[in-house]
């Protein structure tokens, strides 16, 4: 997409351009280097949620702040034998 600079929130931080196919490794590529951003620009108690594609929240935001658990990680890697 073609984004002014006044359409971009104050919040946002644009680093790198990547055309993102869906289904392609470039999504992944561009999330990482946003979490290496995200990691070097905030505190060591920092958590970061990563929505994508047709995800959204079903509370507001700072509801969602008040219920998640911060130091616990919703991810887990299993591994499968081929």
């Amino acid at each position: 997409s073609k984004l002014s600079p006044s359409m971009i929130n104050k919040k946002a931080y644009v680093i790198k351009k990547y055309k993102i196919n869906w289904g392609d490794v470039s999504h992944l590529y561009a999330i990482v280097e946003l979490l290496k951003v995200a990691f070097e620009k905030t505190l060591n108690d920092a958590y970061f949620h990563i929505t994508t594609g047709q995800d959204y929240f079903v509370t507001p935001p700072k509801e969602f702040d008040k219920i998640i658990d911060k130091g616990k990680v919703y991810l887990d890697i299993v591994c499968v034998n081929q």
